[in-house]
């Protein structure tokens, strides 16, 4: 009986040992993840960038101004997200950001241009807003 306890103790430790042991690597570290994560997010924001420029009537050079600006913060996004770990800092670099970057675009917008896309975003806000309750109803129910 004895013999059988310890038998089972020492299963139970080498187990736990086998399981702390094994690190997983974390998918953010694969790099065939991360070019997928990167190549989804341009294109997300190529897509954005497009839908953006039909809903405010940008002219072609705004559009491409656009794309470049969307580009350029979704880029600098993904490196404070890869080359910082601690999340207060990453909060602040990417209020830093989009500060930046909405004073890009309220520099390259007409006003009325710029108010349009400050209301466009507002309806988007309360439409994910809205979402998101209902989906938390759906659990809640379930």
């Amino acid at each position: 009986m004895k013999t059988t306890i310890s038998f089972i103790a020492i299963l139970a430790l080498a187990s736990i040992t086998d399981v702390h042991a094994q690190q997983p690597v974390k998918p953010t570290q694969d790099p065939v993840v991360q070019q997928q994560r990167s190549a989804e997010k341009a294109s997300r924001a190529e897509q954005r960038s497009t839908k953006m420029a039909g809903e405010l009537g940008l002219n072609e050079e705004q559009t491409a101004k656009m794309k470049e600006i969307d580009a350029r913060y979704t880029d600098a996004l993904e490196m404070v997200r890869s080359t910082t770990t601690d999340r207060q800092e990453i909060q602040t670099k990417n209020e830093v950001l989009r500060r930046q970057h909405e004073a890009e675009l309220k520099f390259m917008l007409t006003p009325e241009q710029y108010t349009k896309m400050q209301e466009l975003r507002t309806a988007d806000r309360k439409e994910a807003l809205q979402r998101r309750e209902e989906m938390q109803q759906k659990r809640a129910a379930e």
